[in-house]
């Protein structure tokens, strides 16, 4: 999705990679190949990480986001966070199989939730973006980004791949139907459907 954003008076948050020398802010967004994106983007030269971007002097870098199905990135995050290896952060998810997570995710306040459940967005700044790629058409979407600001590497590697089947198969009505309650906001604004598989 293209963005022509000329409201320099948008309020620019979220966490950011800022790169001076090619003039772009890349806006992270959790469970959407971040630790991918982050290497190929510092290994085309210095950057620096900004936890406060509105404070940083971007209004004219190309500013760029990815974001990813929400029934997919539940999915993803239950794989990676959950089932594979318990992670800390998702202490009160822990013995959950997948309904259950489903159905406590989207019951707890999923604007302020951790950021690996939280609405994509309301983790980056989606007024203020001139592009926003998908997790779906990443590495095209990818290599767009680094033409549009003339960088070399584009090839995305593999990082932190869960091994799971299609995110459809993982859901029943009832929890299907709360993803799409709960994360309204993400699916209307970035027009996701939920796409069933045999």
């Amino acid at each position: 999705m293209e963005f022509n954003n000329k409201r320099q008076h948008q309020k620019i948050s979220g966490y950011a990679t800022i790169n001076d020398e090619f003039k772009f802010a890349w806006f992270r967004n959790a469970k959407v190949a971040t630790r991918s994106i982050k290497q190929v983007i510092e290994s085309n030269g210095p950057c620096r990480q900004s936890e406060n971007p509105k404070t940083e002097r971007i209004e004219n870098y190309y500013r760029f986001a990815f974001v990813r199905n929400p029934w997919d990135r539940l999915v993803s995050c239950y794989f990676s966070k959950i089932f594979e290896q318990e992670k800390v952060g998702f202490r009160e998810y822990w013995g959950l199989d997948f309904a259950g997570f489903v159905m406590a995710a989207c019951q707890s306040d999923v604007a302020q939730v951790n950021k690996h459940l939280r609405l994509q967005s309301s983790l980056i700044p989606v007024d203020s973006l001139n592009y926003i790629g998908r997790f779906e058409n990443l590495q095209n979407d990818f290599r767009h980004a680094c033409r549009v600001v003339g960088l070399l590497k584009s090839d995305l590697p593999h990082r932190n791949a869960s091994t799971h089947q299609h995110y459809s198969h993982y859901y029943s009505q009832s929890t299907r139907d709360a993803v799409a309650a709960a994360y309204s906001a993400d699916i209307e604004l970035f027009e996701y459907t939920f796409e069933q598989r045999s």
